[in-house]
């Protein structure tokens, strides 16, 4: 080998070494939040179920961890008149609303998130 191959050969080293230490730092979720990066939770004032009179269950894909699920909900609960309370084990979000909102508004607020709609159910 001459000096060239032995350049790129430690170039390519470094790359792998490099995107190994990057996955560790972030953690097995592959959402890159990691659990170390715990997003803060965006909190409800009025949390009582009866305040809401329109209700919607999202399938959401891409979920891997507790922390993917404090994203769609913070994305969903920043909306006014909204609260969302997502369980990453059925993969889906309840969303409770005051008023009756745009299936696109849902979705544009989940896409954000890093996440996709795959349904949405409307339960009143």
């Amino acid at each position: 080998m001459n000096a060239a191959d032995w350049i790129i050969l430690l170039v390519i080293i470094a790359a792998v070494i490099a995107a190994v230490r990057s996955v560790k730092k972030r953690g097995s979720c592959s959402c890159g939040c990691g659990s170390s990066d715990s997003p803060a939770p965006v909190r409800v004032h009025d949390r009582n179920p009866n305040h809401y009179s329109h209700e919607a269950l999202i399938r959401i894909e891409g979920m891997h961890c507790s922390n993917c699920a404090v994203k769609v909900d913070n994305a969903l609960n920043q909306i006014e008149g909204v609260w969302s309370r997502t369980s990453l084990g059925e993969k889906q979000a309840d969303v409770l609303m005051k008023e009756p909102l745009e299936e696109n508004l849902l979705k544009q607020k989940i896409r954000e998130a890093g996440y996709i709609v795959s349904s949405i159910t409307w339960k009143s």
